[in-house]
């Protein structure tokens, strides 16, 4: 609902609309696709009273291609509208942009022409600075100096500078935003100064609550002014409960999955493995064994490191690190490979009575090799015989046992497949028997 002058009276106008957002990728490339509608519900001043907008865009590598088109009520001043833009970022400091327009304006007709612009940004610290570059439909240029400040807590600060190059048009423009940091109160502040308009300062109020309560007041030194009060909500289709700051987000679906065959790919036959612990964003969850984790809202445009914690004993993550990025489409699929865990345990017995056991369990030494001829682990039998070598993956691996104190008692060497489908449990049991100086592998005593 606004508040401002129609016909030099003061008249309220009642508007509703809505937007539909859907985003995924294509072969790794974010689309959208955006529908806007509109209704003038205040029947005294308007005759059409219907605004449809639609968009269409895709990203691939350093290139975004827009469309944009819409036809407007007529409390708009333009009637439609056509936009087709080529966006290029080479860098994340530096971007491009074309596009051709064409406009069907109420009182001034049609009109149609290119569009370019320009962009730099450089952070410093707490600081950014951007300069901009643009030409309109009309082949008048203007030049944009912004800068940011967002070190104060949950305050940023935004001073925008620019002229235009037609009649030397400049205006100034500082901003005070407050984004609260979970739902709560979200305001702003803005003053500004515009010599073509003859307005001297434009002062303007934005306050936002918990995503849904929208007040708006601008003012002119001319005492024109307009006031809106409405309610304006983000949700997410898949997670309605769920309360979003703006549309530049993510929806993250995260799966965690028993790598039975250790090759860190999902498999058809492998299963989701949950007690998981997964933190995005500050927000932290426990992934389940039956369906995806989701994680709603996530800002796009950052790089997050994700470092799962796995509750459950004899698994992990074993080394590995994760990391994603939102693109602006569909769900970004997070895929964390959770390993089984394995033991290579058994006995060494020694048979022969004259020898004196204790002493030849003292120099034993059983190692394993992965597949590489690595050594992965040496363990020392306790004075019965037994030993145990954990946290091993599945694969193909050599144990060697000998003894570095007798060097009359041969070494011997036999190859191990830890495969997950052939163990009924998480150990591999293998026993040995030194006999006459010599090591022999039997399946249990």
């Amino acid at each position: 609902k606004t508040y401002e002058q129609i016909n030099n009276k003061n008249t309220y106008i009642e508007r509703v609309g809505g937007e539909l957002i859907y985003s995924d990728l294509f072969k790794s490339n974010a689309y959208s696709i955006v529908l806007k509608g509109e209704e003038l519900l205040s029947d005294e001043y308007f005759e059409r009273k219907h605004t449809f907008e639609g968009l269409a865009q895709m990203k691939f590598q350093k290139f975004k291609i827009r469309y944009e088109e819409a036809h407007f009520s007529d409390y708009y001043n333009e009637k439609s509208s056509r936009r087709a833009t080529l966006e290029y970022n080479p860098s994340s400091y530096l971007s491009f942009d074309y596009s051709y327009v064409w406009i069907d304006e109420w009182e001034s007709g049609k009109s149609e022409g290119s569009e370019i612009s320009a962009e730099i940004a450089k952070s410093f610290s707490s600081l950014l600075t951007t300069l901009q570059f643009e030409r309109d439909l009309n082949d008048e240029n203007r030049y944009s100096l912004n800068l940011y400040y967002t070190g104060y807590r949950d305050y940023s600060v935004k001073w925008s500078n620019s002229i235009t190059e037609r009649g030397g048009d400049f205006e100034s423009t500082i901003s005070l935003f407050n984004r609260a940091r979970q739902n709560g109160l979200d305001y702003s502040f803005e003053i500004s100064y515009n010599e073509q308009d003859k307005e001297k300062f434009t002062f303007r109020v934005n306050i936002d609550y918990d995503n849904w309560f929208k007040f708006d007041m601008n003012s002119k030194d001319s005492g024109d002014y307009d006031i809106s009060i409405g309610l304006d909500r983000v949700v997410d289709l898949k997670n309605v409960t769920k309360p979003l700051d703006s549309l530049d987000t993510s929806r993250v679906k995260v799966i965690t999955y028993l790598d039975t065959n250790n090759n860190n790919q999902f498999d058809k036959t492998e299963n989701y493995i949950g007690d998981v612990e997964v933190e995005i964003d500050g927000i932290k969850k426990v992934t389940s064994y039956s369906e995806p984790t989701y994680f709603f809202g996530v800002p796009n445009n950052i790089l997050y490191n994700l470092n799962p914690i796995v509750k459950r004993p004899s698994y992990d993550i074993v080394n590995s690190k994760f990391s994603l990025k939102g693109k602006g489409g569909g769900d970004i699929e997070v895929l964390i490979p959770i390993k089984p865990l394995f033991s290579v345990a058994g006995s060494i017995v020694i048979d022969d009575n004259t020898l004196n056991s204790i002493d030849i369990y003292e120099g034993l030494v059983v190692k394993i090799f992965d597949s590489n001829n690595k050594l992965i682990s040496t363990m020392l039998p306790d004075f019965t015989g037994y030993f145990d070598i954990s946290g091993l993956n599945s694969g193909q691996y050599k144990v060697e046992v000998s003894s570095f104190k007798d060097s009359s008692i041969k070494q011997l060497t036999t190859d191990v497949d830890i495969i997950c489908s052939n163990l009924k449990g998480n150990i591999l049991e293998l026993n040995f028997i030194l006999k006459n100086n010599q090591f022999e592998i039997v399946k249990a005593f």
